[in-house]
């Protein structure tokens, strides 16, 4: 059969370049909207490029806000601290510390009161004795400042276990563990929860029962029933002067400072050097000024217009670029 090699043939009519005319007509609207949407597209990039430079501004200059309740003064006035020997201990300072130079000597750290029943039970004896009643109270700390939880035991029931997990639901101030040795023989251990002598616990109002084993102990009052390893507070010299607290770190010793003693150095005191910290503020008030740079030119760029190639920024002629720029230019010019 034979094939028509072009549109028109014996005709007399250009038929190929008729339809590719009516064809580039149709896709006009195609065209267009291809147009409109690379247009698009490059305008949604463009503003997160202009986020992406808001944001970077915002950030350096939240560096340079005052916290709220924070004074420009508490603010910019920062110190850095530094121990010569860092083993000894580690310092913070506020803004109402004063650049100097002190002297530190620790001659004792803090630590726990420990505690170990006399007594040692089997798993399954029965350790409260009723002829001493069956509230046990745990007293934290001593005269005016002392605090009190009972806890109600049943003298028929409870062994070492029970009282080791009644003692850590109380929240009284001491943690309880059992301790199991080679002869299946259960040991009670009590640690106070917090370091210092003014945290101290001491336990009254039972009475322990005896083992069934009479080498294991016997029948003892709360007050009577443990070995007990004293509290201590902590104690250390600043410039000579001496400190102390119930725990390791010093808060009130010296204006502005907190101390942290790590370690003792009896005789061999080390040195707290304090001085004003310069370099975070200027190293800010670099970012900002770079961030306000950066951002002036991203804005610059993105509304530009170029008369020699007529090529037009991204944004050139966008209410929002111009918006930001003249809410950035009255930020910074009521500061």
């Amino acid at each position: 059969m034979a094939s028509i090699a072009s549109l028109g043939t014996g005709s007399g009519l250009d038929l190929e370049s008729i339809v590719t005319k009516f064809m580039t007509v149709e896709k006009q609207p195609l065209t267009a909207f291809n147009k409109r949407e690379a247009s698009y597209q490059a305008s949604i990039s463009s503003l997160g490029t202009l986020k992406g430079s808001l944001a970077s501004l915002q950030t350096a200059a939240a560096a340079l806000t005052p916290a709220t309740g924070q004074s420009a003064t508490a603010k910019f006035s920062t110190y850095q601290a530094s121990v010569a020997d860092s083993t000894i201990a580690s310092v913070t300072a506020s803004s109402s510390a004063v650049a100097g130079t002190y002297t530190l000597e620790v001659t004792a750290l803090a630590t726990a009161q420990s505690q170990s029943l006399k007594n040692i039970y089997g798993a399954s004896e029965k350790v409260i004795d009723p002829s001493g009643g069956n509230t046990l109270t745990l007293t934290k700390g001593s005269g005016a400042s002392a605090t009190s939880v009972n806890i109600t035991l049943d003298s028929a029931t409870t062994t070492l276990a029970d009282l080791r997990d009644a003692i850590n639901n109380a929240s009284a101030g001491v943690s309880a563990v059992i301790v199991t040795d080679t002869n299946s023989k259960q040991h009670l251990q009590l640690t106070a929860t917090d370091t210092g002598t003014a945290n101290a616990v001491t336990l009254s109002g039972v009475k322990f029962a005896a083992p069934a084993d009479p080498a294991d102990g016997s029948a003892l009052d709360a007050s009577l029933a443990f070995d007990t390893t004293s509290a201590t507070d902590s104690a250390a010299k600043v410039n000579g002067i001496a400190v102390s607290g119930s725990g390791n770190t010093l808060t009130g010793a010296v204006d502005g400072l907190t101390i942290n003693l790590l370690k003792t150095n009896a005789g061999s005191p080390t040195t707290i050097t304090l001085s004003r910290d310069t370099s975070t503020l200027k190293n800010n008030l670099y970012s900002l000024v770079k961030a306000y740079n950066d951002l002036n030119s991203t804005i610059s760029s993105l509304g530009s217009y170029d008369a020699t190639t007529k090529v037009a920024g991204a944004l050139n002629g966008d209410a929002t670029l111009r918006s930001t720029q003249s809410q950035l230019r009255a930020v910074f010019g009521s500061v």
